[in-house]
């Protein structure tokens, strides 16, 4: 069973606070937490809300130390397992993404 907050934790968008660090910090770690996540994918995860701006693919990848191809299928792939959600998405400025909380099995 999935648990999604709404409103998710949200980052940069003007009419929802950013994430706190706690919040920041509880996220990672369950992300850490999933098993069925790459390495990778755990990486960019971590990398993804560091600077509190939002990061270009480029600027993700190069935090994460991997390319910028890499960097866009991580961030698809925790779209596609419900850690992030899109919340905008505007021509060549850079997507912003929110974080969503669920819990993980142990």
């Amino acid at each position: 069973m999935e648990i999604i907050i709404s409103p998710p934790i949200i980052a940069q968008v003007p009419d929802h606070p950013a994430p706190t660090k706690i919040q920041q910090r509880v996220w990672s770690r369950a992300v850490g937490a999933d098993r069925d996540l790459k390495v990778r994918d755990r990486l960019v995860a971590m990398c993804l809300f560091l600077d509190g701006a939002d990061p270009t693919y480029d600027e993700i990848g190069k935090s994460a130390g991997c390319g910028r191809r890499t960097a866009m299928r991580a961030v698809a792939t925790l779209v596609k397992r419900g850690w992030l959600v899109k919340i905008s998405s505007t021509g060549r400025v850079p997507n912003t993404y929110g974080m969503v909380m669920r819990p993980v099995a142990s």
